[in-house]
């Protein structure tokens, strides 16, 4: 099945494009996040709450050039 995040605002859809490596750890612990909630599978809320401590210590938020002038085209859209 193909699936795509898209983050939903008034009047505009931003597509979300993750790193490959974000999700390969994303896929590799749905295993471990349905044995963490004692289920056969494992919601996207449950799953995005076993995974984000572990996502953000191996791959930290960078304040690099590209996610300045995302979060400055963010604040001039909405403000």
């Amino acid at each position: 099945m193909t699936c795509a995040a898209v983050l939903r605002y008034e009047n505009v859809g931003l597509l979300l494009v993750s790193q490959q490596r974000v999700l390969d750890m994303l896929i590799g612990m749905i295993d471990g996040a349905c044995l963490y909630y004692g289920t056969p599978d494992v919601s996207s809320s449950h799953l995005a709450e076993y995974v984000e401590p572990r996502l953000k210590r191996v791959i930290p938020w960078r304040d690099v050039e590209r996610s300045r002038a995302g979060m400055k085209a963010h604040e001039d859209l909405f403000r």
